[in-house]
Formats: C-alpha cells, structure tokens, sequence
C-alpha cells in the first residue's frame, strides 16, 4: 500500500530528511571544479538602460504589451553583447533564442520613464546561457516584468552551436572577491 502523505507532512519529512540539507551542500560545493580543486565565486555584471514609453508600445488596454517586454529583452541582450564583446568576437559568433519564461508582475504606462536590467546565469551550459531581464519604473527596485531567456551561441559562418568558452565569459562574469 503507498504511503499517503499532506503536503504539509510531506514538505516536513523533506526537511527533515538527512539527503535534504536546504541547498547548503551544493552551496559549499558550487565552488568546487570537477576535480576538486576550489575556485573563486563568480557574479555577473549588471548591464542597466533607461527609456520611455512610446505611444506605438501601449495595446488596447492602455499599458504596455507583453510582447513588447519581449521585444525589449532582446535589445537589453543585443545591447549588452555589443558593450562586452571585443570586434572579433562580434564578428565570430551571433546569438539565437531558443526559450523565453515571462511573468508580468504590473502594467506600464505611456510616457514612464523605465529601467531595464540583464545579466546572464553565472554559468553557461554547452552553447546554452541563459539571460536575466528585470523591466520597471526607473528608481524602484520592483520590476513590472521578470524575464528569463535561453540563447544559444553560434558561429557566424556556419550557424552550428559553439560552446561557450572561459574568454567570453570573463567579459559578462567576474570573480566575486573575498
């Protein structure tokens, strides 16, 4: 007979668990090579840019359209590529979305001035990196939209995926120090 538990009961037992530590194992271990040699905590850079809302982003509710934010994510992405890329960089290599995740958290208005911030995940995955961008009213911390974008790196000559190697993330993630 299976074991039948509350949520509550199970969110307990989980806890409890000795196999759950709350994420403290992998925390201390994050910093660890697959070898096992330590090396220094990584933090993304913080690209910023500030607009305002133009009449042609507004639908027909009066607020800004949620494709738009899309819209805008990839130009923070576009932006921030152009700023950290070195010329042959840029020439080499161009970057595809393969997945946007969205959550619209509160509408923007026609004439706000807005704040958009990206930074990338500490590390990529293969050709993967996934993308931060928080959308909000310029000088608030609470974003109006929260979005997450995967984008695959390619080479510029043959479309085919490229991993992404240590020299192009040094230029958007630096070693956090001490």
């Amino acid at each position: 007979m299976p074991l039948r538990l509350t949520l509550p009961e199970l969110k307990q037992r989980t806890l409890n668990s000795p196999r759950f530590d709350g994420g403290r194992k992998a925390k201390r271990e994050s910093h660890l090579r697959s070898d096992g040699i330590s090396v220094a905590p990584m933090v993304a850079e913080i690209f910023a840019q500030r607009f305002t809302i133009d009449p042609a982003d507004i639908d027909e509710l009066g607020h800004v359209n949620n494709i738009v934010y899309l819209r805008w994510a990839q130009e923070m992405a576009i932006a921030h590529w152009r700023a950290r890329a070195d010329a042959a960089q840029l020439a080499d290599y161009v970057w595809v979305v393969t997945r946007h995740e969205a959550d619209y958290r509160a509408p923007l208005e026609l004439g706000e001035e807005v704040e958009a911030r990206t930074w990338v995940e500490d590390a990529p995955r293969g050709a993967i990196w996934a993308r931060f961008v928080d959308i909000g009213l310029a000088g608030t911390a609470r974003p109006a939209a929260q979005i997450k974008s995967y984008w695959c790196l390619l080479d510029a000559a043959t479309r085919r995926p490229k991993r992404v190697r240590g020299e192009l993330i040094a230029r958007f993630v630096n070693q956090k120090s001490g």
